[in-house]
């Protein structure tokens, strides 16, 4: 199936929009569709950018964004042939998910994700991205009982690439997260935190493999005392989760009011 900017475009009119791949999605040139009611699911083992004519970038927006993986296998010599995109990949949407199932982004120069409220990490799952990431929202929020991870390292597998977690242009205010007990790992060559990650009762790890890990001023990654709802009216305080800042060749910094 091969569809151009203008049938995507149709298609995402219709306010939801579902692409499911047994294998890979792959981009040619630059990819623009999407608005800002379309709810969009892209279901596949990667997310691969190709270059045509010269050109390999891609953007898209949308009102909520979901990538996840409910079974596909990436081929380990992809239809399309190796990956050759060097353009950026980006993602505007209101919320946007993680979702279940090991996923991968390569072709690509860079992948950003801007949120205006929530990026959720949920199920069981992983996403690999060859290029540097930045994620920003105005919430990164673990979902209750999520085993997820992200690392951003080259698709050779022998150079990481940076990752950050910010704030996006225009946020928006959030209620409690529901739910508890999520484990997020990251994994990079310089992790920054100056936006809010919380797993309430649960994991993070962030785990430098270059210039270290750095909570800047107004971060914050949080863990904090969850409560759990026996019956109505009635709540009991779990223990509060577990952080954990590792930095194999740099320093971890935690800046004042991060």
């Amino acid at each position: 199936l091969v569809l151009s900017n203008a049938q995507l475009g149709a298609l995402a009119a219709a306010g939801t929009l579902s692409i499911t791949s047994y294998g890979s999605i792959d981009l040619f040139g630059d990819t623009r569709f999407g608005n800002g009611a379309l709810d969009l699911t892209l279901d596949a083992a990667a997310l691969l950018g190709y270059a045509a004519d010269g050109r390999s970038s891609t953007a898209i927006t949308a009102r909520s964004f979901t990538f996840l993986n409910s079974g596909a296998v990436l081929p380990a010599a992809p239809p399309a042939g190796a990956p050759d995109g060097a353009g950026a990949f980006s993602v505007t949407a209101s919320t946007a998910t993680f979702g279940a199932g090991a996923k991968a982004i390569a072709g690509v120069s860079a992948v950003t994700v801007e949120a205006s409220g929530e990026l959720i990490v949920a199920g069981a799952g992983s996403l690999e991205a060859a290029a540097p990431v930045a994620l920003n929202a105005s919430r990164v929020a673990v979902g209750s009982k999520a085993r997820q991870s992200i690392e951003a390292r080259d698709s050779a597998g022998s150079a990481f690439h940076d990752i950050s977690f910010g704030r996006p242009a225009s946020g928006t205010a959030l209620g409690v997260i529901e739910g508890a007990g999520g484990r997020l790992s990251v994994v990079g060559r310089r992790i920054g935190v100056a936006g809010d990650l919380e797993s309430p009762s649960g994991t993070i790890t962030l785990d430098a493999r270059g210039a270290g890990v750095f909570v800047e001023a107004g971060g914050r990654v949080g863990v904090d005392s969850a409560k759990l709802v026996l019956s109505e009216g009635v709540q009991v305080p779990m223990e509060a989760g577990t952080v954990q800042l590792r930095a194999a060749n740099g320093n971890v910094s935690v800046a004042p009011g991060g």
